[in-house]
């Protein structure tokens, strides 16, 4: 299962070596942060979750980086 939105790459990496690729979707409403949802859509046959949580996560309204910025 992967949590999107996020990085394509994860998807494409596991499509590579044929694997079933599920997707949690974020909310905007929930502020594109997990919830308790997540322990619902997992399942006995979910083999791994890949969530990523960095502080330059998807955030759709946010603004682009400034060169002032830490990244």
């Amino acid at each position: 299962m992967i949590v999107t939105p996020g990085f394509a790459e994860y998807r494409r990496a596991l499509q590579s070596v044929d694997c079933a690729v599920r997707e949690f979707l974020l909310r905007e409403e929930d502020g594109w942060q997990l919830t308790g949802a997540i322990l619902d859509a997992l399942t006995p046959e979910s083999g791994l979750l890949i969530s990523l949580h960095a502080e330059q996560s998807y955030r759709p309204a946010a603004r682009a980086p400034s060169a002032g910025d830490d990244c």
